[in-house]
């Protein structure tokens, strides 16, 4: 077995680069070298998905994330499905990521 990431960190590294964070951002919060979350990043773009000609007229190969004039994006509702609303709940705040960030207001005083 080679030099891989386990994949739940390997996932974590590709989510936070299809966020646009910095290779250096991501290092600090997941201790993975950059040199290692730039070949993902390398291969991330090489596995990008293959569309086929006669593709483009379907309804599934269109893109998926196209936001409507509010800027919102609504979820598709396929034929013969429920519009069913998701359950949106509030999660616990996080905690400080520094000893000097509880401290803060006062540091800025």
């Amino acid at each position: 077995m080679g030099n891989y990431l386990k994949t739940l960190k390997r996932q974590q590294v590709i989510a936070l680069l299809e966020l646009g964070w910095t290779y250096r951002r991501i290092e600090s919060e997941t201790g993975v070298r950059r040199e290692t979350i730039s070949r993902y990043a390398r291969l991330r773009l090489s596995n990008a998905a293959k569309v086929f000609a006669g593709s483009e007229g379907s309804e599934l190969a269109r893109d998926p994330v196209e936001p409507d004039l509010d800027g919102s994006n609504p979820a598709k509702v396929f034929p013969g499905s429920g519009a069913n609303a998701a359950k949106v709940t509030a999660g616990p705040s996080l905690p400080a990521r520094k000893k000097a960030a509880t401290y803060h207001d006062a540091i800025v005083a």
